[in-house]
């Protein structure tokens, strides 16, 4: 296991930086990983295709069709098996890469702080220290998988769901493209506003994890010298500073998803109209309607918690 160890990490307060160069010795399993998420979100993607050909095929059926049928469903299944089982080798993959990461993050955030003096170490808490650097090493295992399999599996559903909808009717398409260039920079927006939010309420998760175990450290001294009542009302001082940081920073959250919600309701609904109106001018086929309305189906949750994720990377 000592190629997961590094040295001479680089002095920045960057969290991305230091995420790349904890990840530096697990790069085959992140670009494996990497790889198996765009594969498997490439086949979830051509799924509603399927559907459009399925409906158009029974449409207007012939005896010829029989056969198109029996080819489509096995296409649907070698589909659908192999998104399932890339999928499922991201995670294998990907389980290597965070698991690595946070050791890596670990070894090497704690070997950095023992480097300082006997000054430093007495001017903080033991436990505060060593929450900051569980907290640093659990986020980076975070990190990994937000952007597998939310940031990059996003982008992939993206650009190829745009394909497939521009190649069945260009305008839709540009609908679709109009939906992502707005919600996307809206939620970096907001993700960058909660980044201050978010590190203030670790602030207070740290402070309160290094009171509560220095306090249950050194509980003999507590009950000697009678000092219990003043250590819990100090305690709840702590607490209450944590819950009110944390309902500022949630409610910004939900704010971003309200923000979200309203925006995908427009867009989608303006994508489902225009398909209403191209078919009564019969510009679309039936299989073109439902091709919209599954390509909506399946990245609507996507949208819908895109913000959310945004959310989640900025705390972390």
């Amino acid at each position: 296991m000592k190629s997961i160890w590094v040295e001479n990490p680089p002095h920045t307060t960057n969290p991305l930086t230091f995420f790349l160069f904890a990840s530096r010795p697990h790069w085959k399993m992140a670009t494996t990983a990497s790889l198996f998420v765009v594969a498997a979100s490439m086949l979830r993607a051509l799924i509603p295709y399927v559907y459009k050909i399925i409906v158009d095929t029974t449409t207007h059926f012939t005896p010829s069709s029989y056969t198109a049928l029996w080819h489509i469903a096995i296409v649907y299944i070698f589909l659908t098996l192999g998104g399932n089982l890339l999928w499922r080798a991201s995670g294998f993959a990907g389980m290597y890469w965070g698991t690595g990461v946070r050791a890596t993050t670990r070894e090497v955030l704690t070997s950095y702080v023992t480097l300082h003096s006997h000054q430093y170490f007495s001017d903080r808490f033991a436990g505060s220290l060593s929450s900051k650097i569980k907290q640093a090493a659990d986020s980076f295992r975070e990190f990994v998988e937000i952007y597998l399999w939310q940031f990059l599996a996003f982008a992939v559903s993206v650009i190829a769901s745009f394909v497939v909808v521009f190649l069945a009717n260009p305008f839709l398409g540009f609908v679709l493209m109009a939906l992502f260039i707005v919600i996307t920079p809206l939620n970096i927006y907001f993700a960058r506003k909660r980044v201050p939010i978010s590190s203030a309420t670790q602030t207070k998760e740290t402070a309160l994890t290094g009171v509560t175990v220095d306090m249950l450290t050194n509980i003999t001294a507590v009950h000697e010298y009678a000092r219990r009542e003043f250590e819990i009302h100090r305690l709840r001082d702590f607490i209450l500073a944590r819950r009110i940081s944390g309902l500022r920073n949630w409610r910004y959250g939900e704010w971003t998803l309200v923000t979200n919600n309203l925006v995908q309701s427009l867009f989608t609904g303006a994508m489902l109209l225009i398909a209403v109106y191209l078919f009564t001018h019969q510009a679309v086929t039936p299989g073109d309607i439902i091709l919209f309305l599954s390509m909506i189906a399946l990245i609507e949750d996507q949208l819908t918690f895109i913000g959310s994720q945004f959310n989640s990377f900025a705390e972390s």
